[in-house]
């Protein structure tokens, strides 16, 4: 989506990714939803808690490469 801003373009979201980057960040993010809906769950595996830990620090560090490198997401 793009928005104008003061006679400027700026690209939101995901659109400034590879598709290859489009997905590993799709992935990381169903990866964080899918494990909090376990998180829910009475009869959820016992590390349930570490992976979503570590799910969520692989998404906060691709996400941080990514802003880094100038991608706007």
């Amino acid at each position: 989506m793009k928005t104008e801003n003061y006679g400027e373009s700026y690209l939101m979201g995901d659109e400034q990714l590879s598709p290859a980057l489009k997905f590993e960040y799709r992935f990381l993010k169903q990866q964080v939803d899918r494990l909090q809906d376990e998180l829910g769950r009475k009869d959820r595996p016992r590390n349930t808690e570490q992976d979503l830990f570590r799910a969520r620090e692989e998404l906060k560090s691709f996400v941080s490469k990514l802003r880094t490198n100038g991608v706007k997401i």
